[in-house]
């Protein structure tokens, strides 16, 4: 359960399949099945979610740390080799962030969200994911120039955005 705890509190059934080992599906499965039976998780068509938000919260703090890691980088790249990742890039930005060990490509993936965002007008969320991205570029020794002037230039955006003139967002873009 540990793989659909770092996931979230759902989980789609094809990102669980991804992210383990070809040998372990099986025992995924078995898991998965016992979980419902168990009222731990309850299945909805391809989809699992936990019963309540403190069951995955237990299963969060079961895990030690190191492993916790290893399955967000785990999740991040099946993630991130399925079709549509470019629509999770919020997602990927969280699990290489919390992954530890790739710092610019999860500051990619939260300037990248930055953009969807504010190509919807939402600033909090264009804010938020800057703010990850700058402290994951914080951990990079050679960051990428072009990378930092983006973030910078979308940071110093969002902080003169009006949420009263929407249709200024897309000038980013053409930048």
């Amino acid at each position: 359960l540990g793989v659909a705890a770092v996931i979230g509190l759902e989980s789609d059934f094809d990102d669980l399949m991804s992210a383990v080992d070809e040998d372990l599906r099986g025992q995924l499965i078995g898991s998965l099945e016992a979980a419902v039976t168990a009222d731990v998780l309850l299945e909805r068509g391809r989809r699992f979610a936990f019963k309540h938000a403190i069951v995955r919260r237990c299963v969060l703090d079961g895990l030690s740390s190191i492993r916790r890691s290893q399955l967000h980088e785990r999740v991040g790249e099946a993630i991130a080799g399925r079709p549509g990742a470019d629509e999770r890039v919020g997602e990927l930005a969280m699990h290489f962030a919390a992954a530890q060990n790739q710092p610019e490509r999860a500051a990619r993936y939260a300037y990248a969200n930055a953009l969807r965002s504010l190509d919807i007008a939402a600033l909090d969320d264009a804010r938020a994911s800057l703010k990850l991205a700058n402290a994951q570029l914080a951990l990079v020794t050679d960051v990428d120039p072009g990378l930092r002037i983006d973030i910078d230039l979308a940071d110093a955006y969002t902080r003169r955005a009006s949420t009263s003139r929407p249709e200024r967002h897309g000038c980013l873009r053409a930048l």
